[in-house]
């Protein structure tokens, strides 16, 4: 039995015209669970739910505390009526926002569920009043990690969903009920929030669709799937229709924020298949990520055409086709960065290299006259502040304003002289690259040049390795 799992956003939960257009395809997608994050009725997140619950968490001052909850209450009292349900089963929730203005025996984490323990509610009821049988399930109050980071205790927390899930979904299923999981999963010591960041609702979705053995993960977004580049810095963009996991942990790492980072790690552990599907449904600009190449819907084409070539494996032909279109997948950027390069060797820079991991880098290069190692602007603070750094400040330079450029794609995997492609590409535009970087993987290429050349130099290579 196909099953599907709808991740909705803040954003989709808080515009009515959205949420209709989500309602009108649950025909196409039989057994369907939904995940929902706290609701945001504007495009600045510092006014959504989750960042007033933090700020009534934080604030000690009393006025401040009935100030805000009344904003809270207010928020989902006119998205209620705008989507005409009824409040009555939201009165639990605001009771309990009331509660905390009052006293501080609630964890962080408590405080912050309660949006999306209200975004559940108002999807439920919304679905009632379309003719659909929905039942709100809330699992912030069921399960408590102790551990500091939720995916060091994952295994455990993935079998007692799959134990718990399993009947649980099949049984709301089986009597025509679409269930609507709040998107605040668990609570853990170190608060969801500052162990996971501000897209815990995406993985929350990812281990519920695991643990149920989702046909595919639904992502839905106002923007749509993912594009070849940053539209605001590249013209004429366009749709990727599919990615690999891969790609889209590259994608993510370098600038695009296509899954939250722990989402694909944990898709691409699990053999999740995702797809970000535009809500705008006209538009139709659906971007489908597997865990496997065996698996993409072009696949279908392919073999027809593989026929024909049977000399060679499978997965050789898709390969051989990917190098004859000498395509990337996409191209993205990151600016404000700084080189670091440290002029010593032996034993001390054995010193200067595990400090430098400890912290964390973006790209770190190493031989035996130096190591040279590209920061942002929090990890290069932390770097300065090593006592080693102070001790040995003639021995390093600092060049600013870099931007990284990185080239996606699984076609280079063997492709010989690519790199070399690129940097002809990069020089007939007269831009220096101060730095190139490959990993073992193949799938991508990483660039620093100047931030003053980033602009001219993504529009170059999309131009010639996409268009």
């Amino acid at each position: 039995m196909s099953k599907f799992v709808h991740k909705l956003g803040g954003s989709i939960m808080g515009n009515p015209q959205l949420l209709k257009n989500i309602i009108t395809q649950i025909p196409k997608y039989k057994n369907s669970v939904f995940v929902v994050s706290a609701v945001n009725t504007s495009i600045d997140k510092s006014i959504g739910t989750t960042s007033l619950l933090t700020r009534l968490y934080e604030t000690n001052n009393l006025f401040e505390k009935k100030e805000i909850c009344n904003k809270i209450i207010c928020i989902h009292e006119k998205l209620s009526d705008k989507l005409e349900i009824n409040i009555d089963n939201l009165q639990y929730n605001f009771n309990k926002i009331l509660k905390i203005s009052q006293q501080h025996t609630y964890t962080k984490d408590h405080v912050l569920s309660i949006g999306e323990s209200l975004a559940s509610d108002i999807m439920c009821d919304f679905l009632i009043k379309n003719g659909f049988n929905s039942i709100s399930v809330k699992y912030s109050e069921k399960y408590h990690i102790d551990n500091l980071h939720i995916y060091e205790n994952r295994k455990n927390l993935i079998n007692s969903f799959k134990n718990h899930n399993l009947l649980l979904i099949q049984n709301y299923h089986n009597n025509s009920i679409i269930p609507v999981y709040s998107g605040f999963l668990e609570t853990i010591n170190e608060n969801m929030i500052n162990t996971m960041g501000r897209g815990y609702t995406d993985t929350t979705g990812a281990i519920i669709a695991n643990s149920i053995s989702a046909s595919k993960y639904i992502i839905w977004k106002e923007t749509g799937g993912v594009f070849s580049g940053h539209p605001h810095k590249i013209n004429n963009v366009q749709l990727i229709k599919n990615l690999s996991i891969d790609e889209a942990i590259q994608l993510t790492t370098f600038g695009n924020e296509t899954l939250h980072q722990l989402t694909s790690e944990f898709a691409k552990d699990n053999m999740l298949n995702i797809s970000i599907n535009d809500v705008i449904i006209d538009r139709k600009y659906n971007t489908d990520i597997y865990y496997n190449i065996g698996t993409y819907e072009q696949d279908i084409i392919d073999k027809k055409i593989y026929i024909d070539n049977e000399s060679l494996s499978f997965e050789s032909f898709i390969h051989q086709k990917s190098i004859k279109d000498k395509k990337f997948k996409a191209i993205c950027s990151k600016k404000d960065l700084d080189i670091i390069h440290v002029n010593i060797s032996g034993e001390l820079q054995k010193k200067f290299i595990n400090n430098f991991i400890d912290i964390g880098t973006i790209i770190l290069t190493t031989n035996n006259a130096g190591t040279s190692i590209l920061v942002d602007n929090i990890m290069k603070r932390k770097i300065l502040e090593l006592e080693i750094m102070k001790k040995n400040r003639d021995h390093f330079k600092i060049k600013s304003n870099k931007s990284i450029i990185c080239c996606i794609g699984d076609s280079m995997k063997g492709y010989i002289g690519i790199a070399g492609e690129i940097m002809k590409t990069l020089s007939n535009q007269n831009i220096n690259i101060e730095m190139i970087y490959q990993e073992s993987t193949e799938n991508n290429i990483m660039i620093v040049v100047s931030s003053l050349d980033e602009i001219n130099a993504i529009e170059s290579l999309h131009k010639k390795f996409i268009l």
